[in-house]
């Protein structure tokens, strides 16, 4: 239970959700707390068509979507990629995934770089030829198109002759080296500079009839062009003023095109707020330039702070949320309904309050500020690998909700859900309310089974390999990618131990676990017209059952052994047994879920991880077996 008496559980919270009230006929009342921010934080935007302060009763400008297909992977099968599809649901804009620094050739500037003819002009060439297409489906649709970019990603050619120009003469100095996938070319380096207006004038050349770009910030995946480097194009807040300055000349002055810029990093311009007023404040404001921010003061997490650069600064901005939510809570393979906690706050925990300075903690509070002009979904993708889910109901519930949202910011959130839950499954008045139960239960399951509200910050970080000084962040980040995507590692449990948690946290585990259960119950009792959509449902909670019930031994037999390694004694036979024979029995019962129908999404791994720095959690399972054998 938090201070507020939170319990974590989100099925009680309709109308309990503490608001702040912050604006008085638009104005912002002054909040102490928000000073150490910056000069002149929220500002009048109607200079460059910002709604005005405190207006909720119209229509948000924009409504993006974007598929986010897994690096090095065939696209997602889904209908997010078709812009008639997208048209008719009333999105303002598609973002497809592109690399279009890809298609250039540099001919104006490097014409000997790729030749007619050469193989590498061909590629490039046949590339956009299939861009062509996306942009030519999109127009026939009348879907403006955003494509979302990497900048400054270079042939590797290129770099090898022009490596030394494309960095200032103090790294040169300090002998900066350039090459393969650690390319930092800085964009204050006249050389850089001058490769980036010829990309972004090619790009446009080649392409007239996309009507903006969406920039790629942050993290940069070269699988598809190995012949090409790249990393994030700036890293201070002096580069990224004047990344976003040349950008914003090229792109809206000169071509009267749409710039989303977006300033995802790890930690820095994207969440601390005097570093992004630092990045954006020396750039003059443009009615085509939208600097695009997660609503997660951090990745797409539980237990974070609700960004605190939203609703500060000079510039328009628009809120990214993510239908996977960074690839933690099931990506959609079972219900993890997570429109509530975006739009109207998750529930509070006081490390949490410890850090957010800015008046508002949901887009609900920022539809006060005027810099807010819309959102945009990451309908599928956000992360690697799976798990895949053959049927994209629980998809369209969340999307359709925070269409709604966009459509009218006033309305209240279990409206906004009614509304999506009918149009999307077609459930009866009788049944809704069994939706609703099962829908909010299942965030508040999702992370009591996985993660846990027992433990702070500084708790967790009590043991090796903890956060940079510099990365500001609330919650348990250390430990929450344990189960990113499809891949089950062996999270470490010692920080409970030391915290004296472990009583409350096993009491967490069977909470979710029974929670699930009456998830998977309620499936049964609701009524879907659509007999596939009933079954998805019922083969989903079923699936998000199991997974929890897999999980909760997991929990149980890491923190057996963070007791054993702290006290310096084997294994407790018994208990390891048990939670062993637990984990055999759901792990084929999961199994033969997954064989009992195709409409069953893939399965977690407990046998390989990606990007966790963690063992799979079947390596140390066996190790188990060994030593209570």
């Amino acid at each position: 239970m938090t201070d507020d008496g939170d319990t974590g559980d989100y099925s009680a919270m309709d109308g309990r959700l503490r608001r702040r009230r912050v604006l008085t006929g638009g104005a912002l009342v002054a909040c102490a707390p928000f000073a150490d921010v910056g000069q002149a934080q929220v500002r009048d935007f109607g200079q460059v068509g910002g709604r005005a302060g405190g207006d909720v009763s119209g229509t948000l400008e924009h409504m993006l979507n974007m598929v986010h297909d897994n690096p090095g992977e065939p696209p997602f099968v889904t209908r997010y990629h078709d812009p008639a599809f997208l048209k008719d649901k009333g999105y303002t804009g598609q973002v497809p995934r592109t690399f279009l620094p890809c298609t250039v050739t540099y001919a104006a500037i490097a014409p000997g770089l790729m030749p007619p003819g050469s193989a590498q002009r061909r590629k490039v060439e046949a590339y956009a030829a299939t861009l062509d297409l996306l942009f030519a489906r999109a127009k026939a649709a009348g879907m403006p198109v955003y494509p979302f970019t990497d900048l400054l990603v270079l042939p590797k050619a290129l770099v090898e002759t022009d490596g030394p120009m494309l960095v200032t003469e103090a790294q040169r100095a300090d002998h900066a080296t350039l090459g393969g996938a650690s390319l930092a070319a800085n964009v204050l380096a006249p050389r850089t500079e001058q490769l980036l207006r010829a990309q972004i004038a090619e790009i446009f050349d080649r392409f007239p009839t996309i009507d903006g770009i969406t920039t790629r910030f942050g993290e940069t995946y070269l699988f598809e062009w190995p012949e090409y480097a790249g990393s994030s194009p700036a890293r201070t807040p002096e580069e990224q003023a004047r990344l976003i300055a040349i950008l914003r000349d090229e792109v809206c002055v000169k071509r009267g095109k749409r710039l989303f810029y977006r300033t995802w990093d790890f930690g820095r311009v994207h969440t601390q707020p005097a570093l992004y007023l630092a990045a954006t404040d020396p750039v003059e404001p443009h009615p085509l330039l939208t600097m695009s921010i997660k609503h997660v003061g951090a990745d797409f997490l539980r237990l974070q702070p609700f960004n605190q650069t939203l609703g500060i600064g000079r510039h328009r901005q628009i809120v990214e949320v993510s239908s996977s939510q960074a690839g933690i809570y099931g990506k959609n393979a079972h219900p993890y309904y997570f429109g509530q906690g975006v739009i109207d706050g998750w529930p509070r925990h006081p490390w949490i309050d410890a850090v957010e300075r800015t008046p508002w903690r949901s887009l609900r509070e920022l539809t006060a500020s005027p810099l807010l002009t819309g959102v945009w979904t990451w309908s599928r993708g956000d992360g690697w690998r799976g798990p895949y889910t053959p049927d994209e109901m629980w998809v369209d519930l969340g999307e359709a909700v925070m269409r709604g949202f966009r459509d009218a910011p006033a309305t209240p959130e279990p409206v906004l859900f009614a509304a999506a839950a009918r149009a999307v499954t077609g459930v009866t008045d009788r049944d809704l309310p069994l939706l609703r139960d099962l829908s909010l239960l299942s965030a508040s399951a999702s992370l009591a089974g996985q993660d846990t509200v027992h433990m702070t910050p500084a708790e967790w970080n009590r043991r090796a390999g903890v956060l940079p000084k510099d990365f500001v962040l609330s919650g348990s980040y250390p430990q929450q990618w344990w189960c990113r995507d499809d891949g089950i590692s062996a999270i470490d449990l010692t920080p409970v131990i030391l915290a004296g948690k472990a009583a409350p946290v096993r009491a967490e585990k069977a909470r979710a676990v029974a929670d699930w259960q009456r998830i998977e119950a309620l499936s049964r009792r609701i009524r879907l017209p659509d007999p596939t959509r009933q079954a998805f449902l019922e083969i989903s909670c079923a699936y998000g059952r199991i997974k929890y019930a897999l999980f909760e031994q997991i929990w149980l037999m890491q923190l057996l052994a963070a007791e054993a390694a702290l006290s310096n004694r084997p294994l407790a036979r018994v208990p390891m047994r048990r939670a062993i024979a637990a984990y055999d029995h759901h792990w084929g019962e999961w199994e033969a879920l997954h064989a009992s129908s195709p409409l069953c999404p893939t399965l977690y791994s407990d046998r390989s991880v990606k990007y966790v720095d963690a063992a799979p959690f079947r390596e140390v399972l066996d190790a188990y077996r060994n030593q209570v054998a």
